[in-house]
């Protein structure tokens, strides 16, 4: 059987890779000795158990499947999980209160867009003899009228309407400047002001729209630039070897924006995550994930050189609950009556004081496959090799049982 030292390292590097928590030592068990259960049946329970742990290691995408989950349904408090949470906090936030009372910035734009459109609809004539000449009973393009701003449910929608603004009024002086004659004070100078004053107060050092890119990128990493809690890249990358056809249509959706490109704003990486999101959700092994790790931190917690404290009962549930999480994950079908693979209900209602939280082992994780950051409490290896970890996980648990 594994030491308690080796489970501990082993627990540490699946920790660092999002696939396993780090449960207090006073949690671990072995079977206890019992009437009517024999030396015998508690050797073959330890043994299944080494075998479906071997089964896990060769689960297909596990690791690609475990680093999206952990990263965006992740219960930890850490900068590089739960990212579902924080991205839905943060539309719902401080941003979206300042839009909707001031919309934009605290200056109520559309004062100014209200009176661009009367000009347009009450001043026709005046606009018509302010045409070039040369533009003169030829066909040309005319201003085109500018949307009000409303009440946004999110920032994201927000965001998008200040674009739209901002395009129509960029649309409008390019219009004014290639078909009417500017004079200060004729019809054509009034639409400019107006037309100034709108992208004033949607554009600059302090707009809303600056905040919000800075707001969004501290989601993705520190104020200071120098430490990445979330590389979309690296996402990316997991869904692509999961499924490069899903990977090919997410990265071409017309709200993705190039990984590769210097210098993305918070809100091109709100996209992007939301658009990885979107489509981690629809991978069918996506939903299984959790409760194979669930499962396989159940079954880690038993270890034979430990006090008794937990009954042939229970480790065989917890034996029972690991094969089920395996084949719901092979088959990407839910186990009967559970409703989707992340059911980890034991059924026996005892409560047992060996089981893993039922928040989930990838939500306690600080870090991934897609982010190597971890320091696991007790354990004074910093873990920063995500590959040499692996083959450390796998060399551990598959010790010589002693």
């Amino acid at each position: 059987i594994m030491k308690k030292s080796q489970v501990l390292a082993a627990l540490a590097l699946a920790f660092a890779l999002g696939v396993a928590t780090i449960p207090s030592a006073d949690t671990y068990a072995k079977i206890t000795d019992e009437e009517g259960v024999t030396s015998g049946q508690k050797s073959e329970a330890y043994s299944q158990i080494k075998g479906l742990l071997a089964e896990v290691d060769k689960l297909e995408n596990y690791g690609n499947y475990s680093a999206l989950y952990n990263a965006f349904e992740g219960k930890s408090t850490g900068p590089s999980n739960g990212l579902i949470e924080k991205v839905n906090g943060w539309q719902k936030g401080w941003l979206l209160e300042e839009y909707n009372s001031g919309l934009t910035d605290g200056r109520n734009v559309n004062a100014n867009i209200a009176k661009f459109n009367n000009i347009l609809k009450n001043r026709a004539a005046e606009i018509k003899d302010a045409e070039k000449p040369e533009v003169q009973d030829k066909a040309h393009d005319n201003f085109r009228n500018i949307a009000a701003f409303s009440n946004a449910s999110s920032v994201e929608t927000a965001y998008a309407a200040v674009e739209n603004v901002i395009k129509a009024v960029d649309l409008n002086l390019d219009i004014m400047r290639n078909n009417y004659t500017y004079e200060a004070d004729n019809v054509i100078g009034e639409i400019n002001n107006e037309l100034a004053a709108i992208k004033s107060a949607l554009t600059g050092g302090n707009a809303w729209t600056t905040r919000v890119n800075a707001s969004a990128k501290n989601i993705f990493v520190s104020e200071n630039g120098t430490t990445t809690y979330v590389n979309i890249a690296n996402l990316a990358n997991d869904v692509k070897a999961i499924d490069f056809n899903a990977y090919n249509q997410m990265t071409k959706d017309s709200a993705w924006t190039s990984t590769s490109k210097a210098g993305m704003t918070g809100m091109e990486m709100i996209r992007d995550l939301k658009l990885i999101i979107d489509t981690a959700k629809t991978l069918p092994k996506y939903n299984y994930v959790n409760a194979v790790a669930t499962a396989v931190a159940n079954v880690q917690l038993v270890q034979e050189d430990n006090p008794a404290n937990v009954s042939y009962k229970n480790a065989l549930n917890d034996i029972a609950d690991l094969k089920t999480a395996i084949k719901a994950y092979r088959t990407g079908k839910a186990p009967s009556g559970t409703g989707d693979g992340n059911n980890n209900d034991d059924g026996d209602g005892d409560g047992e004081g060996n089981k893993a939280p039922d928040t989930g082992v990838l939500a306690n994780a600080e870090g991934s496959a897609s982010t190597t950051v971890a320091m696991v409490a007790g354990i004074a290896t910093a873990l920063t090799a995500a590959g040499a970890g692996v083959v450390a996980y796998r060399n551990a648990r598959r010790s010589t049982r002693k």
